[in-house]
């Protein structure tokens, strides 16, 4: 065994089932991509893909993954560093990973009398990276993951954001708040807020309009956020979601009142879990 791979089994939390065991799945994945097993499988054959927020780390991801891998379901997770988000290219790359290593374990299942079903769980801002493969691999019509992987429901926590100063502004400062406040880490923030906006905010904002058009996303959505987010704001949230609904979509939501941004979990965890397990359940996932 090569030393990448022991790499990537020394981070797997529990034991791997019996199906996802294959050396070909766990190299399909970088350094900032994961699959976590559970110890007993359920016979749903449903799989999770989490996505998680720029410059979002293994460990942090790690603890969404147990929403699922406690119901039986595997999970898929991606930790999106900043170039896998803000450059397109890079994105792609990431997502291509993430979609060999879907096909790898469809390929390994036992059972295969119905697709394996796909959970999509994104947070914040990372979605902009990974639709635009999603969307390519997904019009191939002779892709193995067009018939054997079917995307079935899509949780969104925290976003999408919309990529503009001011979001991106309230997203630089929260994450260089997290080392202590002071004038040069908020010039800078600020700074690289406005930027970053500036160079890629309507690239961005055109390759969220592309996805949520897509017919990819005509399956069920739930959308968790908070109503002091100061980066995804409630009002564009909304706006997404009723633009869904007039799609025809079945929208789901909750929002929590006082919770900043991507802290949904963590200071709500028992019923942040119940809401995804009861959505899950109504879009016959479990």
């Amino acid at each position: 065994m090569n030393s990448s791979l022991a790499k990537k089994i020394l981070h797997v939390s529990g034991r791997f089932s019996k199906s996802f065991t294959s050396s070909a799945v766990l190299l399909k994945l970088p350094n900032n991509g994961r699959v976590y097993s559970p110890s007993h499988p359920s016979e749903h054959g449903a799989v999770a893909l989490l996505v998680g927020w720029m410059a979002s780390r293994n460990k942090v991801i790690e603890k969404y993954s147990t929403i699922y891998t406690q119901l039986g379901i595997p999970c898929v997770a991606l930790a999106p560093n900043e170039q896998n988000v803000l450059f397109t290219s890079s994105g792609n790359k990431l997502c291509g990973a993430a979609l060999e290593t879907l096909e790898e374990m469809e390929k390994t299942r036992t059972n295969k009398r119905l697709p394996l079903s796909l959970i999509i769980h994104m947070f914040s801002g990372a979605g902009y990276a990974m639709f635009p493969k999603f969307l390519e691999t997904w019009s191939q019509s002779d892709s193995i993951l067009k018939t054997s992987v079917v995307p079935k429901c899509f949780i969104m926590d925290s976003g999408p954001t919309e990529f503009s100063i001011k979001a991106g502004v309230e997203a630089a400062n929260l994450t260089y708040k997290q080392g202590g406040f002071n004038w040069v880490t908020y010039l800078i923030a600020n700074a690289m807020g406005i930027s970053t906006t500036i160079l890629i905010g309507n690239q961005k904002r055109s390759l969220l309009g592309s996805a949520l058009e897509s017919d990819v996303l005509d399956i069920p959505q739930l959308y968790l956020h908070s109503e002091t987010d100061t980066v995804a704001t409630c009002e564009w949230v909304d706006k997404i979601m009723e633009g869904q609904r007039q799609r025809g979509r079945r929208v789901s939501s909750h929002c929590w009142e006082d919770t900043e941004h991507l802290k949904l979990y963590l200071e709500h965890k028992d019923e942040y879990t119940h809401h995804i397990h009861a959505f899950l359940k109504s879009c016959n996932v479990v």
